[in-house]
């Protein structure tokens, strides 16, 4: 079960940078003919892209991550909670339908985890 929701993380953060790019397309446009990083200004929707995408680009590191230590069945408490704690306070700071998504799998990552404990301790 970890294994499947790490890979939800993946695509959570596939679908993140794809959205990104969508919406913002002109943005994304503007920031490669003026230089990625002499574009970015923060009152500026450039700012949202960046952050956007490394968000994105972070969900699937974070995913990959935790895909592995399943797999090796060495993902314990630490990274899941973390992971919730984090989750948590995005959707506190900003609530929007987003972040709840992140907060859905992580705590679906903990739900799994009181059923099924998936550490080398546990086993």
């Amino acid at each position: 079960m970890q294994k499947y929701l790490s890979i939800a993380l993946i695509l959570t953060g596939i679908l993140h940078n794809v959205l990104g790019i969508a919406t913002m397309h002109d943005t994304l446009h503007r920031m490669w003919r003026e230089g990625l990083v002499a574009s970015v200004q923060a009152n500026d929707a450039s700012y949202a892209l960046l952050w956007f995408l490394v968000a994105g680009f972070a969900l699937m590191l974070i995913g990959t991550t935790f895909w592995q230590l399943a797999n090796a069945r060495q993902l314990g408490w630490p990274p899941i909670l973390g992971l919730f704690l984090l989750a948590a306070t995005i959707c506190i700071v900003y609530p929007k339908p987003g972040p709840f998504l992140l907060l859905a799998i992580a705590g679906a990552l903990v739900m799994a985890q009181l059923i099924s404990p998936n550490t080398a301790q546990g086993s």
